[in-house]
């Protein structure tokens, strides 16, 4: 772990240090008003109750509030309703149980059922497509589209186009485990009657689960839907410096960023407004205080 005090400060007075990476972090003052989901450092998911903070392999992951505006159960189906296909004729839309690879690509926590939406396109000879005719942006915004894949390649759009290639789409690759494809960034265009369209490149077959349709030009964190649309509150967090102290320096994110600013000793610091370890990818990972 890298040792932040050298160099930075001399050896004498408070000091105080914060691993987000490791469990048992005491001095945390958090609150989050809904379950939320997180990604370790090697790709698996969590699933954290009302008030736990989302401490893991990664850091500390910190958000403010979302919505997933889909309006179908996106990590355990039971059925297609809310979805349609379209696109090539001889593309087929399923369900089917896919725990192994669910399990295998570290999902298992929030996908527990392994059941996942299947688009075989392997006869096509055009692109097809999954829809979300149901879940419309309902606003004239830049909206992010988020969906985990695995098998062929593919495009995440929306239903303004009947190819796949729009602009803001992203595209997904192929990939033996299930990887998370996200629009590019800025998100996507949309007026109030878009919604989502996941495509299939012609004679690929893709394995999905996890969909997610938010206003915003990123994507947050995955946000679990139960067949209507789901929020991910805010999270409010702070530490307190020891006394005396004038100074912090924090590492962050998946680079091991190193940022640092003034502190006043005894006084709570925010973890949120204003910081540069907030959302995915970003998670704070040590914080120090002299």
């Amino acid at each position: 772990m890298l040792g932040l005090s050298n160099g930075l400060w001399g050896h004498l007075g408070p000091r105080r240090i914060w691993d987000f990476t490791r469990p048992g972090v005491t001095g945390l003052t958090f609150s989050r008003a809904s379950t939320a989901i997180a990604r370790d450092a090697g790709g698996g998911l969590s699933l954290f109750a009302n008030g736990q903070p989302r401490l893991t392999t990664a850091g500390l992951l910190l958000e403010p509030a979302a919505l997933n505006k889909l309006v179908i159960r996106n990590a355990e189906p039971l059925d297609l309703t809310g979805v349609s296909k379209g696109g090539d004729a001889a593309a087929t839309l399923s369900l089917v149980n896919d725990a192994a690879a669910v399990t295998g690509s570290g999902l298992g926590g929030v996908c527990g059922s392994g059941v996942v939406f299947r688009l075989d396109n392997s006869a096509g000879s055009t692109a097809a497509y999954i829809n979300f005719p149901t879940s419309v942006a309902g606003a004239t915004s830049a909206h992010s589209i988020s969906i985990y894949s695995r098998g062929g390649t593919g495009v995440v759009g929306t239903s303004v186009s009947t190819t796949g290639l729009s602009s803001g789409a992203g595209l997904i690759p192929a990939s033996i485990l299930y990887r998370r494809a996200t629009t590019a960034s800025g998100g996507m265009p949309m007026v109030a009657g878009r919604y989502p369209r996941i495509f299939a490149d012609p004679g690929q077959t893709l394995w999905l689960i996890l969909p997610q349709f938010e206003a915003g030009g990123a994507a947050t964190s995955t946000i679990r839907t139960e067949g209507a649309q789901a929020a991910r509150s805010a999270e409010l967090a702070s530490v307190t410096p020891p006394p005396g102290a004038s100074r912090y320096t924090a590492v962050y994110g998946s680079g091991r960023t190193v940022v640092s600013g003034p502190v006043t000793g005894g006084t709570a610091f925010d973890l949120v407004a204003g910081r540069p370890w907030i959302g995915p990818g970003n998670e704070l990972q040590r914080l120090e205080m002299r």
